[in-house]
């Protein structure tokens, strides 16, 4: 197969299903596919290397600036569930302690992120973009790996190669965060009242609904007001929290 593949950075919020469907455009697009995990080969990003054409951003800074030399590629999943996986993560890795204090620190902080991180990456206009949800994802793979092939520029995808490689891979969900540990009332009761502002966020059925285009240009003037309440508590909590630890501590 020969596509001149456009030139795409993926913004995607942690564990987010990044890796899955990374990997399955590797297989997909072979060699054409020249990847770049900034984090570990930052000379390899689309500003440093003519060669790469998809690159993984995370944007923790949220200051990645949005520009016409390329386009964006944007994954998100239902907010509780990635952060879960991504304490799970940490922990795993050493960055972060395994205990319920751990968990409700983390857990504040990276929910404000997810809501800033949202509203940049999914509410508001990006141009050249392209929203994958994880849910999405994982349940309907190859006709949701067929429209990311196609926005990456393959305008006449391979439709039993997808399904090979996705019946190879064996995408499937992975964890729901009610099987977490340190699952409870409290934090997540938190976090849920405060999700209820974000648009797409549908706490009934623990899922991540990402609206269309007309529909976030709809909600964004009265969306943003209530984000920002919602992320200045996570961000109020977060501090006071770090505070007691400190003193407890």
């Amino acid at each position: 197969m020969t596509a001149t593949l456009t030139r795409t950075e993926c913004l995607t919020y942690p564990r987010s299903g990044h890796t899955l469907l990374q990997r399955l455009l590797r297989h997909y697009f072979d060699d054409e596919l020249v990847y770049c995990e900034q984090y570990s080969r930052p000379g390899g990003t689309l500003d440093r290397d003519a060669e790469t054409n998809f690159q993984k951003n995370h944007d923790f800074q949220l200051d990645t600036p949005i520009r016409d030399d390329r386009q964006y590629l944007v994954q998100v999943r239902y907010p509780i569930d990635s952060i879960v996986s991504w304490f799970k993560m940490s922990c795993a890795e050493g960055r972060t302690d395994d205990t319920p204090e751990a968990w409700m620190m983390f857990a504040v902080g990276k929910a404000s992120f997810w809501m800033h991180f949202y509203r940049k990456w999914v509410l508001d206009h990006v141009p050249g973009r392209l929203i994958v949800n994880y849910d999405d994802l994982v349940e309907h793979p190859v006709h949701t790996v067929t429209g990311v092939v196609k926005f990456l520029g393959d305008e006449t995808p391979d439709i039993e190669r997808i399904e090979r490689i996705c019946d190879d891979e064996g995408v499937a969900r992975k964890n729901y965060y009610t099987g977490f540990r340190y699952y409870g009332p409290a934090v997540f009761g938190l976090l849920k009242g405060l999700f209820a502002a974000v648009p797409g966020v549908d706490l009934t059925t623990d899922r991540l609904v990402v609206p269309g285009a007309a529909e976030a240009d709809a909600v964004v003037p009265a969306a943003v007001t209530d984000l920002r309440r919602a992320a200045a508590e996570l961000e109020g909590i977060a501090d006071r929290l770090g505070l007691a630890h400190a003193v407890k501590g």
